[in-house]
């Protein structure tokens, strides 16, 4: 048994080093507002009346990179994230008629930085759950919605409000040219209270989520249309928006080029929006800067691509051991994940870790 006095001593240690690990974490957050953002917003018969943080790690949205050497720092909401999102939709969003009104869930937000030779890149993602409000606090769910939205430059870290605005508002630009009031899924009313709570739609047998694959254009396509996905409309609908001045090389390490004036420039240097591309009948999505073909299963697509650590283990690495815990999670490249596309948002989803030993053993 530990005498009382070593106790204390032991007691007081953890305690001051986790006082440390908080002071640390918090010198290491960069404060963004959505204060003077907004874009020109129109959906018709909307109007959107509360939005509600649905995360499930709300302690940051991402990373951001600082200083001559590009130090990772948390990103940090100044107001709750309702709030600086509240605000950003009511300067932007055109007034309709107020004959619908729908609620946001956010269940997903991340911003990140990625540093080239002579630019840096800021990319945004949000992925939205919607309902539509009826009789005070009756919550009927939508559908889910995904916004991504990728800006570059020299020095990007200031401009992450205005990127977080532009992904959110494709997200809403998606929702408004869905018919989504043929999706209204009215078998079960939620109260504002669940949402708030975190009530998981994915648990509610009478409530569809995930996409109907035989009502899925590429799905159920013998024939992938050759050209490039710009988004994930395209991409879900087999219908590239661009099919001429392009260029594909999908052997070994899959490269897209774009041609214009008879110069051939690599798509990721291009600055032009990317989702994937189809060539020779395969179909590949970008991620991390780089592409991968996607392998077509029962349930739906699925592709191998660097493993990343979810904003969580960052999170709690950081809570825990401070700043270089938070590097080290951070900057993790081992090994691989497995993902899938949700076909419903477009976002990727990791299913499986792969281990580096699992890797060289494959």
């Amino acid at each position: 048994m530990i005498p009382d006095k070593q106790l204390i001593k032991t007691f007081t240690g953890a305690l001051l080093l986790l006082i440390l690990s908080v002071e640390v974490y918090a010198q290491k957050t960069k404060v963004i507002t959505m204060a003077g953002q907004s874009e020109n917003l129109e959906i018709k018969g909307v109007d959107i009346i509360e939005v509600i943080d649905g995360r499930k790690d709300k302690s940051n949205i991402g990373w951001v990179q600082t200083g001559m050497a590009n130090k990772k720092r948390f990103a940090v909401f100044e107001r709750p994230l309702k709030e600086e999102l509240s605000g950003f939709i009511e300067a932007s969003l055109i007034p309709g008629d107020g004959s619908s009104q729908i609620v946001i869930r956010v269940t997903n937000l991340q911003i990140s930085e990625f540093t080239r030779f002579s630019s840096e890149s800021a990319v945004a993602k949000i992925e939205l759950e919607l309902f539509l409000r009826e009789n005070d606090d009756q919550n009927y769910f939508i559908k889910k919605a995904f916004g991504k939205n990728e800006l570059r430059g020299m020095d990007v870290t200031t401009r992450h409000p205005r990127n977080i605005g532009l992904a959110l508002a494709k997200a809403l630009e998606v929702f408004a040219d869905s018919s989504w009031q043929q999706q209204v899924q009215r078998q079960i009313a939620f109260s504002t209270e669940q949402l708030i709570e975190g009530v998981d739609l994915a648990q509610e047998k009478e409530i569809v989520v995930e996409a109907d694959l035989s009502k899925v254009v590429i799905f159920q396509a013998t024939r992938y249309n050759d050209g490039v996905h710009q988004t994930f409309e395209d991409f879900v609908n087999n219908s590239p928006s661009i099919t001429k001045g392009y260029e594909t090389m999908i052997k070994k390490k899959p490269k897209l080029y774009f041609i214009e004036n008879g110069i051939k420039t690599n798509a990721i240097a291009a600055k032009k929006e990317v989702y994937g591309f189809a060539s020779e009948n395969k179909l590949f999505v970008k991620f991390v800067n780089s592409y991968h073909e996607l392998a077509k299963r029962d349930d739906g697509f699925y592709f191998i691509g660097p493993h990343l650590p979810d904003n969580e283990s960052v999170t709690r690495n950081a809570f825990l051991f401070g700043a270089i815990g938070a590097g080290i999670a951070a900057a993790s490249t081992g090994g691989r994940g497995e993902y899938k596309i949700d076909l419903t948002t477009g976002m990727f989803e990791e299913v499986r870790y792969i281990s580096v030993k699992e890797k060289e053993k494959n």
